[in-house]
């Protein structure tokens, strides 16, 4: 992951969020002024990822799940 091109204030997209290790990493170099937007298919995951974040002190805003198009 390329954390050290992010600067405080910028904006990352995390495409697969997982448990939220690296949604972490991505959050801390972009700092409290800057954003993150994350994705998963699972539902445990992003819950997962969100309660990480919350733990270290970041704000996580309200998600939600897709639906599979077919």
């Amino acid at each position: 992951m390329a954390t050290e091109l992010l600067a405080p204030g910028d904006t990352a997209v995390d495409l697969t969020a997982g448990k939220g290790r690296d949604t972490l990493a991505l959050a801390e170099a972009v700092g409290h002024s800057g954003r993150i937007v994350a994705f998963d298919v699972q539902a445990e995951a992003l819950s997962q990822s969100s309660l990480l974040l919350t733990e270290k002190g970041h704000v996580v805003y309200p998600w939600q799940v897709g639906r599979k198009v077919s």
